[in-house]
């Protein structure tokens, strides 16, 4: 398990490795639905927005979603089928990762969560650190 702000792991991992790429989202106000007339209807999910750099990224918030993402954090492994059960989400995962600045720096976890640091260096050359 790795958490780390800014990180998302890419789509290129390993049994030793795990990568990230470094990506810097700035949430949008969640705005819910409310009518005047009728206090007692809500909806059961709601939409998440998040901008970067003059686009957005979205995701809708249900339930079902919700359990998986609990149950996720609170330690249980994902299995590759269970990953498609909510296409949303996946979706959601891969425009992050598109997103993400890969080109100048990648973030390389170990097995032991030692990190190390791939990145363009200054003179076109590539650095490990």
């Amino acid at each position: 398990y790795y958490a780390k702000t800014n990180m998302v792991p890419l789509n290129i991992q390993g049994g030793r490795y795990r990568l990230f790429g470094n990506l810097k989202l700035k949430p949008k106000s969640i705005t819910t639905f409310y009518s005047v007339d009728d206090v007692n209807k809500f909806l059961l999910r709601f939409d998440m927005v998040w901008e970067f750099l003059g686009s957005s990224v979205k995701l809708r918030m249900d339930y079902q979603l919700y359990t998986y993402l609990y149950e996720l954090n609170r330690g249980k492994l994902a299995l590759s089928y269970e990953n498609e059960k909510n296409l949303t989400f996946g979706r959601f995962v891969r425009e992050l990762v598109k997103k993400c600045d890969c080109e100048s720096e990648i973030t390389i976890v170990e097995v032991n969560s030692a990190e190390k640091v791939l990145r363009n260096g200054s003179f076109g050359n590539i650095e490990l650190s």
